[in-house]
C-alpha cells in the first residue's frame, strides 16, 4: 500500500472525532442557551428543558421554540427576589405587586449569555458540517489511492 492510504486513514479517523466532539460541544451549546432564555423568562422549567435539549437534541429544541413563543414570561418581585406565575396580580410571598421588568439585570445577563451559547452552538455545527465535507474528501482521496495500487 503506500503512506498515502495510511495518512489518509489517519486524517479519516481525526474528522471522526472532529465531528464527535463538534456535535456534542453543538448540543452542550444549545442546551445553555435555551437555559439562559427560560431563566431569563423565570421559566421554572428551565432546567427541564436544557436537559431534553442537551440529550436529545433538535427535537426538544423545537419543542422548546413553539412552546416559548406560546408562553408569558414569570413574575419577579422585586422585594423578595420570588418567581410567580404570569397571571397572578401580586407576589404571593410577601404580597408586593410582582413584575416582569425586561431590562432587569437578571434578564440582561441571561439574554447576554444566551447569545453567547447560540453562536457557539453555530460555530460548532459549521464545523461539524466542515468536518464533514473533509471526511468525504479523505475518503475519496484514499479511495483513489488505493485504486492506484490495484
Amino acid at each position: 500500500m503506500g503512506a498515502g492510504v495510511g495518512a489518509s486513514i489517519g486524517i479519516m479517523v481525526v474528522f471522526y472525532l472532529l465531528i464527535f466532539a463538534s456535535m456534542i460541544a453543538a448540543w452542550v451549546f444549545a442546551a445553555l442557551a435555551v437555559y439562559n432564555d427560560a431563566m431569563s423568562r423565570f421559566d421554572k422549567d428551565a432546567t427541564m428543558f436544557a436537559l431534553l435539549v442537551g440529550f436529545f437534541g433538535m427535537i426538544p429544541l423545537v419543542v422548546y421554540a413553539v412552546m416559548r413563543s406560546g408562553r408569558q414570561p414569570g413574575k419577579v418581585c422585586f422585594q423578595c427576589n420570588q418567581v410567580s406565575a404570569a397571571n397572578m396580580p401580586g407576589c404571593p410571598f410577601c404580597g408586593a405587586p410582582a413584575m416582569y421588568d425586561p431590562n432587569h439585570p437578571a434578564v440582561l445577563s441571561r439574554l447576554a449569555r444566551r447569545r453567547r451559547y447560540i453562536i457557539a452552538a453555530i460555530v460548532c455545527g459549521a464545523i461539524m458540517i466542515l468536518s464533514f465535507i473533509m471526511l468525504f474528501v479523505a475518503i475519496f482521496g484514499a479511495t483513489a489511492a488505493l485504486a492506484r495500487y490495484m
